[in-house]
């Protein structure tokens, strides 16, 4: 198992073994051709619905930049920098089966990690995404399998939940528990290091996640 399956403070997904994402959705780099492309491609996202698509268009009645409509939505809430920037360049599909993709919490050797959202249920959930190219070859496939079974078989306050495994249209995806926060390098590059106090704290927290991993022979 990868030592990010446990808790350590911060937003990620625990678990996937990623790196986090840098804001690459930038708006300013990202173009589309004329307010109409972006609004139907905006609906056939699916990432509105229709009372929030009629919101939208009120807002933007006005503007007629992409990327001006494309920042109005984003202070209004209605939609992530990162759906926006997609947007603008083109993309339409935002959903893995029940899931909404909000934005891209981190990338690795096995493929994207996404904040995402269940459609029904509202729940925010980390969802890691196998990439195409590893999801038609059978050994790195089961590599993704046996780590989401491995994490699925763990209950422990420091070590992530696997909530499901699932396929759509070849692409296979793992649910994961998602918290909110900023991992510890971050809040060490902001704040400076941890006081020798929290530092035991942390590392204890760890050494619980392993010790119980340990004991279930991962």
């Amino acid at each position: 198992m990868e030592d990010s399956s446990f808790r350590s403070g911060g937003e990620i997904a625990r678990g996937a073994g990623v790196l986090p994402a840098h804001s690459s959705s930038s708006l300013t780099m990202a173009t589309t051709s004329s307010k109409a492309t972006f609004l139907q491609r905006l609906e056939q996202s699916r990432l509105l619905d229709n009372e929030q698509l009629a919101r939208a268009a009120e807002l933007v009645a006005d503007a007629d930049a992409p990327q001006s409509i494309a920042r109005s939505l984003v202070r209004e809430g209605l939609l992530s920098e990162w759906q926006a920037a997609q947007l603008l360049q083109g993309r339409t599909q935002f959903h893995l089966g029940k899931y909404k993709l909000i934005r891209v919490l981190g990338t690795g050797g096995m493929g994207t990690v996404y904040l995402a959202e269940h459609v029904t249920m509202n729940r925010r959930v980390a969802v890691k995404s196998v990439s195409s190219r590893l999801s038609r070859n059978p050994d790195a496939l089961k590599q993704f399998l046996d780590e989401a079974r491995t994490i699925a078989a763990l209950d422990h306050p420091n070590i992530v939940h696997a909530y499901s495994v699932d396929e759509v249209d070849g692409r296979y995806f793992l649910v994961m528990e998602y918290v909110a926060g900023k991992d510890l390098a971050t809040i060490v590059e902001e704040q400076g290091p941890f006081s020798f106090v929290a530092a035991v704290d942390l590392v204890c927290q760890a050494a619980d996640g392993l010790a119980y991993a340990h004991e279930k022979g991962v």
